[in-house]
């Protein structure tokens, strides 16, 4: 990619300050009525799907594969601010049904758990909240903000105690 900047007296330089890599992963939503591993046709749906068929109406993951603010610019806010593009990025692209992360570090880990509590937070969900919840709201919550199960369910137990701005701080 190759961009070019005309600099005005005025203008600051642009700067790189980190970059990440993403890339589309198959995505099987499991129904009532799929097939069972034993019949030709899940062989079928599994196997023969990859990501230069998923155009369209086709359905995918997205993974993020790498992450990185390069030195000067860690610790000022600009990891969580990436992120946060990132995913409202793929939360507007109907094709993409779920937002994982590939093999994150503790501090990754980290983190998307502030960012997504804060997110959660923003949008009300964890408002009037009382457990236990049924699982149908759990499973569409998840899906609407498309994260993984283990993800939301974690965000959901921190938020669901109420802790009085603990975590804000971090974000």
């Amino acid at each position: 990619m190759t961009d070019r900047y005309e600099k005005k007296p005025s203008d600051e330089v642009p700067t790189i300050a980190g970059y990440a890599t993403t890339y589309p992963y198959h995505y099987h939503q499991l129904t009532k009525n799929s097939p069972k591993l034993s019949d030709a046709a899940f062989c079928e749906t599994v196997f023969n799907s990859s990501p230069s068929n998923m155009t369209g109406s086709e359905h995918y993951r997205l993974r993020i594969s790498q992450f990185l603010i390069l030195p000067p610019f860690q610790r000022a806010g600009h990891g969580g601010k990436f992120y946060d593009i990132i995913f409202k990025d793929a939360r507007a692209n109907t094709a993409i049904q779920e937002i994982s992360v590939e093999d994150p570090s503790a501090a990754f880990e980290d983190l998307r758990d502030r960012r997504d509590l804060l997110f959660l937070d923003e949008k009300g969900v964890f408002n009037g909240l009382k457990a236990p919840v049924p699982k149908q709201w759990v499973e569409e919550t998840r899906q609407r903000y498309k994260m993984p199960p283990v993800t939301f369910l974690l965000d959901w137990a921190y938020g669901r105690d109420n802790l009085e701005g603990c975590w804000r701080w971090r974000c």
